[in-house]
């Protein structure tokens, strides 16, 4: 896996010259770049399973210094991510993958592009940001007590407001026209499953996937892969 780096961000890739590439954005932004890499250590052996057929690229748009950290500068990254997957090759198709976090980056994105296929994971797309925002904080305060500076607390939640009032992810659901896939997490912690039920209520054609007894970050990731062979 080869690191690139893209000005803001960077991009971990697997180029092998085929016709179709997955573009995965994983969860948490800002200043959780050892949790970002390692989630990618739990998707890695999925993609692995099918390299034989797809290029996977993986940005790791994060921010070490907490102080400027902003939600919407990993949103510009994401359209940067992007524009790189495009200029590296003219691939036939694309999949997009979002979790958590990078459902939100990757969503608007689909303004852009015509994916082949979108695949939500635990997705960070229900209720008012704004308002999500102060209890997620607690939460990640609560299970990653090590990776949230007290004095990065206020600003964080600033952010959620700032993001809430200029950035609504759940309006790009309404015109994706290619196959989507949620899948849900039984023991979410942070996205409850019956706020992704009424989601996906109110969005028909949204395929919903619940896997039992796995948590907000998802350890097992096999499904993926067999779905996007498919």
């Amino acid at each position: 896996m080869k690191r690139e780096s893209l000005g803001t961000i960077d991009i971990l890739c697997a180029s092998k010259s085929h016709q179709a590439a997955i573009l995965y954005f994983h969860g948490f932004p800002g200043p959780f770049e050892s949790l970002a890499e390692g989630q990618f250590r739990v998707v890695d052996h999925v993609f692995a399973s099918i390299s034989d057929r797809f290029d996977f690229f993986y940005p790791l748009y994060t921010i070490k210094k907490q102080s400027s950290f902003s939600f919407l500068q990993s949103i510009e990254d994401g359209r940067r991510a992007l524009d790189f997957v495009l200029e590296k090759k003219r691939y036939e198709s694309v999949v997009l993958v979002g979790q958590s976090w990078g459902a939100v980056v990757g969503l608007p994105l689909i303004e852009e592009y015509s994916f082949k296929q979108t695949i939500l994971v635990t997705p960070f797309l229900y209720l008012p940001l704004g308002e999500l925002g102060a209890d997620l904080v607690k939460t990640y305060s609560h299970l990653y007590p090590d990776l949230l500076l007290p004095e990065f607390i206020p600003n964080l939640v600033d952010e959620f407001w700032e993001l809430a009032r200029c950035h609504q992810p759940m309006k790009y659901l309404n015109i994706v026209s290619n196959r989507t896939s949620l899948f849900a997490a039984s023991d979410d912690e942070v996205i409850s499953l019956n706020r992704i039920r009424e989601l996906c209520r109110k969005l028909t054609d949204l395929k919903l996937i619940v896997l039992e007894r796995q948590t907000h970050l998802i350890q097992d990731r096999s499904h993926l892969g067999k779905l996007i062979k498919n």
